[in-house]
């Protein structure tokens, strides 16, 4: 018997269409069905002819199933079924069992409903026509000429046939639909499991491929940071770039999977629409120039500054659409503008354009181009690098923002892309932090401690943070950060999320209970979806940063939870404070010590301030550190010496001590060989070099501090000559930077000169409205 069931079970499983199941359940249903009714005829002496054709229906039925499933032509079987057995066998029990009086309209009822089921397509209209206009006219031939309907006996056959009808055909009907149900069920599990097994491929797949992108890209940055020749240099850039291309790549098969699955929405946060376009018009000049083609970006000064809105999808919209631009265009010029068509409602309504004089897109693939992995005139293009996702992607995100990406494209003469976008209006006060926190800073005295099972990802977090000066301490799991954290009492702590047996979010849980309810955790994470980001948040953290970790936004972040007290800040435009011949001055004076200004300066964006405070540790630390070192040379400590080697040669790269650098770098390699005849020897000579450096730097800080006792005096009095503003005017023309520019010409119009120049100050003013910075720049030019 268990044999027979499980051939029986084997049958129904071996076809996973619900169709085929649903047919052969329906078959053996029919043959037992067939069977029954039958037997019930003969035996109860209701129809001798009625029984002998269902049981010749069942034997047909068999017959069938055995058909198909050996030749696997379903759909045939299906016509067979139809024809033969509910219009031709149900037709014939029609007229046999009293027509119109009997059950067999039923069973016409339940061929229909099987039909619809079974049938696909325009065969599925054909056949339910026929079917229905067949049974119509069978009922009605039997209303017109009873004489061919063979009547019940008595009216207890009449009851018998109906109740037993109305039984069959429910149980029947009842059966498709609940197997329909079942199935039904049983594909949305799977489907749902499908979607759980995508998105745990996505996130593994996220975090695996972004982790060594991470790696990567963090040595790239110190490699260029550290290098010594520019050629090392212009390897690191195109390093860089190639990092961010693959990246790129990623997150846009990342985020056409989340925008399939529904998993996006728009975030409204306030934005510098302004700062936006700087950024977009900066990366695509530098792109275009690359294949020598003109780019232009023209904005309407009608255009708001602050707006409030998804900026990050508008800015992909944009990016695709002008990253399209650049990789279709082999010569002449890409055209971006930017347009306000009105405010109503407190909202701007924004009109973008993208113009190349690439190669066009033929008339019939216009409508293609917004496919995913569809790409125009493939032949032609297939050298051209890319995934086909970036116009799908755009489209996608303008359909979040009620909006549509218009193309207007000549075959060999260049395309034109355009979308309207509206953002409300901010309030400019709501965005005029954003810029704080960019740059650099120093925080000596803050302790940072990062958790990751990666060994990579901690040096790389360590490497970029090494010019600030942080202390930092590494955990390779969440156990081992748990007493670290007790004995060092971090400032901050940075989080890796997936980590093994004790995941990110308990480890931070954990780290709360023992202590560190005050101090800021931010997870470390190559998740980037928004679902995530907001779990983490609710969870505890108190930020986080995606990887690969960009180092701005590293430092910000840190800048942003360390205790003010701790951190000092770089102030972006130091590099413009203080005069080339000071800077000058200053090289001379240290270059009897062997420090070299320009190699310290470099290290902190050009900020002489800062640099100053890193000469200053440097300084203080220096009687305590010789004295080390004196000591641990008596004791022969090779250890604590290696340590101290390591970190003297940091601090003497970040002040320009080149000689410094580069002899405690030798001594820190003869102290791990054990080497100490050579440790013995070398070290009265890095004992010297090392006072020589703090002697200089001393110095150095004596004169700064009245050089800087005097420009903050000019700052507070207001006192600058005509030339230093104009020169302060022409850095900013030159950084695109239109805001604080015409501040300062608002400033200097305000102040007593000469029409002359007052008329001319008035045309850079309007020129830089309009973003023309290099007409603005020529004509300061004519003022100096």
């Amino acid at each position: 018997m268990k044999a027979i069931i499980k051939r029986f079970i084997d049958y129904l499983k071996k076809d996973s269409e619900i169709d085929i199941t649903l047919f052969k359940i329906l078959g053996l249903a029919g043959i037992a069905v067939s069977v029954i009714a039958g037997t019930q005829s003969i035996v109860m002496g209701v129809s001798l002819v009625g029984g002998l054709t269902d049981f010749l229906a069942a034997i047909l039925s068999a017959l069938l199933l055995w058909y198909v499933d050996k030749t696997g032509k379903y759909v045939h079987g299906y016509i067979i079924t139809t024809i033969v057995v509910f219009m031709g066998l149900f037709t014939l029990l029609f007229f046999e069992m009293s027509g119109l009086d009997g059950s067999m309209t039923y069973f016409f009822a339940f061929s229909l409903v099987f039909s619809f089921l079974m049938f696909r397509g325009k065969l599925l209209v054909v056949m339910e026509i026929i079917e229905t206009l067949f049974y119509v006219g069978v009922c009605y031939f039997s209303y017109k000429h009873p004489e061919y309907v063979t009547p019940f006996e008595n009216e207890q056959d009449m009851f018998l046939d109906r109740v037993s009808g109305i039984i069959l055909s429910g149980i029947g009907i009842g059966l498709i639909f609940s197997i329909y149900i079942v199935q039904y069920r049983k594909q949305k599990e799977i489907a749902e499991e499908a979607s759980r097994a995508k998105s745990t491929f996505l996130a593994n797949m996220s975090h695996e491929i972004r982790t060594p992108i991470n790696m990567m890209m963090g040595m790239n940055e110190m490699i260029y940071r550290e290098a010594e020749t520019e050629a090392i240099k212009e390897y690191a850039l195109n390093a860089e770039a190639a990092g961010k291309q693959l990246l790129f790549e990623v997150n846009q098969v990342l985020q056409f999977s989340r925008l399939n699955a529904g998993k996006e929405e728009l975030i409204e946060e306030p934005y510098s629409l302004t700062k936006m376009l700087n950024n977009l018009n900066a990366y695509f000049e530098k792109e275009a120039s690359g294949k020598n083609l003109d780019f232009l970006m023209v904005v309407d000064p009608k255009v708001p500054t602050a707006l409030k809105g998804d900026m990050r999808k508008l800015l992909q919209i944009l990016t695709n659409l002008l990253s399209n631009a650049v990789k279709y265009t082999s010569e002449g010029n890409i055209r971006f503008s930017v347009t306000n068509e009105g405010i109503a409602d407190g909202a701007a309504n924004l009109y973008f354009e993208v113009k190349d004089t690439g190669i066009g897109i033929k008339p019939e693939e216009i409508d293609h181009i917004f496919t995913s992995f569809e790409r125009a005139d493939l032949l032609k293009n297939r050298n051209i690098e890319g995934t086909g996702l970036g116009l799908a992607i755009a489209s996608h995100l303008a359909g979040m923002f009620g909006s549509k990406i218009e193309v207007e494209s000549e075959y060999g003469k260049g395309s034109r892309f355009y979308i309207r976008v509206s953002q409300k209006i901010a309030d400019e006060n709501e965005i005029s932090g954003e810029s704080g926190t960019n740059g650099t800073f120093i925080a000596p005295d803050a302790r940072i401690m990062v958790v990751d099972d990666n060994l990579m990802n901690l040096s790389v977090v360590k490497s970029l943070l090494k010019k600030t000066m942080v202390q930092v301490t590494t955990a390779k799991d969440a156990r081992e950060c748990y007493d670290l954290f007790k004995s060092e009492k971090p400032d901050l702590v940075l989080m890796d999320y997936m980590m093994p047996e004790i995941d990110g979010i308990e480890a931070m849980k954990h780290l709360r209970e023992i202590g560190g309810a005050g101090t800021p955790i931010l997870v470390l994470t190559a998740d980037v979806s928004p679902e995530k980001q907001e779990l983490f948040l609710s969870e505890g953290f108190d930020g986080y940063l995606t990887k690969p970790v960009d180092w701005h936004e590293l430092e910000s972040n840190i800048m942003d939870f360390l205790p003010s007290r701790l951190v000092t800040r770089i102030n972006e435009n130091a590099s413009k404070e203080f005069s080339e011949e000071m800077l000058a001055e200053y090289e001379e004076l240290l270059k009897p010590y062997d420090v070299s200004l320009a190699e310290g300066i470099k290290y902190v964006g050009g900020d002489l301030r800062q640099y100053a405070r890193i000469a200053k540790f440097f300084t203080e630390n220096l009687y305590l550190g010789t004295e080390n070192l004196k000591r641990y040379v008596e004791n022969g400590d090779l250890t604590s010496l290696t340590l101290l080697f390591h970190s003297l040669k940091g601090n003497a790269r970040n002040v320009g001590a080149i000689e410094l650098h580069y002899m405690t770098k030798r001594l820190e390699k003869r102290c791990r060989q054990g080497d100490v005849t050579y440790i013995n020897t070398a070290c009265e000579l890095a004992l010297l070099e090392w006072s020589r450096a703090g002697e200089g730097l001393t110095r150095f800080l004596e004169e700064f501090k009245k050089a800087a006792a005097l420009e903050t005096a000019k700052k507070e009095t207001g006192f600058a000559s005509a030339k230093e503003k104009m020169d302060l005017l022409l850095s900013y023309i030159d950084s695109n930077n239109r805001s604080s520019a015409i501040k300062l010409i608002d400033e200097m119009l305000r102040s007593d000169m000469d029409p002359d120049t007052a008329e001319k100050l008035s045309k850079a003013r309007n020129l830089i409205s309009e973003i023309e910075f290099d007409a603005a720049g020529e004509l300061v030019k004519t003022i100096l």
